[in-house]
């Protein structure tokens, strides 16, 4: 990437903000020192996430193996740190990795994700912040339960079997249900610092952890290396994404939005930024109505964040069990969003007709392709083994029955959809097995022990139910 072309992309995912200056919180009293046990956690935690280390290059072994050589160093450090209220500036630093979207065109800003790599003993201070802010926010009556992002005991299986049970149950009352998928621009990145702060504030948060994310909020830069050469940003706003404290942050002061009162008939469910609004009437003509003021609320609450929603990418789709209806005129920042069949949430494909075929075949797409991959450096000789099996079986297993509690009812219904996930699992078991292209399914599934893609499918939701 050429250096104005970087600076470009740099300067719109990390848009400059005025740095403000934040309300003093007067100390309520010191603050409870961490525990040995907390900081045990915290190290244990990194140590088993083993991921790439930030700028000074020491990763989370050499700090674990420092721990166990003296238990106090990193618990004295982290303490004092907590009873000045100072975020060091060496954590702050961030080495940033652009990670591509997909095929998506080179060069423009949209098509990257901005990863930021942080110094190991940084993070394992934000994992001790935020348990101790998860704990409060625990005891002032929790985040809104229609986030489902960055949430224990949550995931997108979660969120998608509450969207497709919504539709379900409003369909079978003889409603029409529309379901409009909100994309925020660059979420993540362009959330101001002074909102979060003033979000922490009303969650009435201790003042010494008030003062931490003071700290921690100031004087943050990152540096970018290309092949062009290197540059460096000052960060002005936003969370990092590869932070442990950024995702709570975020569920912190995004829940204003998610709270917010909404018309009878309308729900707003989140996954982190992924914003869905879920609205259901007798009639096209409310639907309408009902969609539009309640885009018309969420629309400003977002932007009292100063967050945009990014109305060419936003997608609207109409469930119903009626042959003949209206067309139902929705807009978004003043521009119409046209009805289509399908959407993607959360990964998944979901069409108007919820039988998840265009889901089916893009995850068995996904999952040969990346079977394909991995035979490249797994090549098909020397004959079956253990290992082999289970990184085949494991990975390309995840991508084909993603999402399977809320799809997987539709295999009765389709017979279809029990052919397609099965072939494309005989494929990935003649790899694990080395087996020839002419042995059955049937044969692959004993030689590899593995049951059939269908009957996983439907034991997991069996487990997840």
């Amino acid at each position: 990437m050429e250096m104005p072309t970087l600076q470009n992309v740099i300067s719109t995912l990390f848009p400059a903000n005025q740095i403000s200056s934040y309300r003093y919180l007067p100390a309520s009293g010191p603050p409870v020192p961490f525990t040995a046990d907390e900081v045990n956690a915290a190290v244990d935690r990194a140590r088993s996430k083993n991921k790439a280390p930030g700028p000074d290059c020491i990763n989370s072994q050499i700090l674990a193996a420092v721990h166990k050589a003296d238990q106090c160093t990193l618990r004295d450090l982290f303490n004092k740190c907590l009873h000045q209220g100072i975020f060091k500036s060496e954590w702050k630093f961030s080495r940033v990795v652009l990670l591509r979207k997909g095929i998506k065109p080179e060069g423009v800003p949209s098509s990257y994700r901005p990863l930021c790599l942080l110094n190991d003993v940084g993070k394992m201070l934000e994992f001790l912040l935020t348990r101790r802010l998860e704990d409060h926010i625990t005891s002032r009556g929790n985040l809104s339960p229609n986030q489902y992002g960055f949430r224990k005991n949550m995931s997108t299986d979660d969120a998608v079997l509450k969207l497709h049970n919504t539709i379900v149950n409003e369909a079978n009352d003889g409603k029409f249900c529309l379901a409009i998928s909100l994309d925020i621009k660059n979420a993540f990145n362009t959330i101001k610092w002074p909102d979060i702060m003033a979000a922490l504030e009303s969650w009435d948060v201790p003042s010494f952890l008030y003062r931490m994310f003071q700290s921690y909020f100031c004087g943050r830069f990152g540096t970018v290396s290309t092949g062009s050469g290197r540059m460096e940003v000052e960060i002005s706003g936003g969370v990092p994404q590869g932070s442990v404290v950024g995702p709570l942050l975020w569920n912190t002061t995004f829940d204003s939005v998610l709270r917010g009162p909404l018309p009878h008939g309308a729900k707003l469910l989140g996954f982190a930024d992924d914003t869905l609004l879920v609205v259901s009437s007798k009639t096209v003509e409310e639907l309408e109505a009902l969609a539009n003021n309640a885009l018309r609320l969420v629309e400003d609450r977002i932007s009292n964040l100063s967050l945009q929603i990014a109305a060419d990418t936003t997608e609207a789709v109409l469930f119903t069990q009626k042959y003949k209806h209206g067309t139902p005129n929705i807009e978004v920042g003043g521009k119409t969003i046209p009805l289509t069949k399908k959407m993607t949430y959360l990964g998944m494909i979901i069409d108007s007709s919820l039988f998840f075929k265009e889901h089916m075949q893009s995850a068995s797409a996904k999952a040969e392709m990346i079977s394909t991959q991995l035979a490249r450096i797994m090549p098909n000789v020397g004959g079956p083994r253990e290992d082999r099996r289970r990184l085949l079986s494991s990975v390309v297993h995840s991508v084909l029955l993603y999402g399977a509690p809320s799809w997987a009812h539709t295999l009765d219904l389709i017979p279809g959809n029990v052919k397609l996930l099965n072939k494309t699992q005989r494929k990935i078991l003649l790899r694990c097995t080395c087996a020839y292209r002419t042995v059955s399914g049937v044969a692959a599934n004993v030689l590899a022990s593995t049951p059939p893609a269908d009957l996983l499918a439907r034991e997991r939701e069996t487990e997840f139910l």
